[in-house]
């Protein structure tokens, strides 16, 4: 049975690949200034609310975990969603100290909605 280590909800969605990195010669693709602030709010915001956790998620580097990302849109024909699940789980496993080799198991989603916004339900598949 999983069980539930961490969920949130964000406003806002990423960006796409192409206005999160710009390719520099000699670097390779590195975060523009848009990638850069996303990358940050987002990982500020999951650190806020793992902090804010009691007990806080204690996970090891033999833990296989899932995730289900919903991105929630007022334009859902307008992009693809794998940039923006890849900068939300890349954010979430740092600061949770692991990185994305620990998700066994993953769902997204794409939902018309009003407004944008992303949630995240994380959890260790047993």
């Amino acid at each position: 049975m999983a069980k539930l280590i961490l969920k949130y909800s964000m406003e806002g969605l990423p960006p796409g690949v192409n206005s999160m990195y710009r390719n520099v010669p000699g670097k390779g693709r590195v975060l523009t200034k848009e990638g850069t602030a996303w990358k940050t709010a987002i990982t500020d915001y999951v650190g806020y609310v793992v902090n804010r956790m009691d007990p806080r998620p204690e996970l090891t580097k033999k833990d296989r975990l899932g995730i289900d990302i919903v991105l929630h849109t007022h334009l859902p024909l307008q992009f693809d969603w794998d940039g923006k699940v890849k900068i939300i789980q890349d954010c979430t496993m740092k600061v949770l100290g692991l990185d994305d080799r620990h998700i066994f198991h993953g769902n997204v989603r794409k939902v018309a909605d009003d407004e944008d916004w992303f949630e995240v339900s994380l959890w260790r598949a047993e």
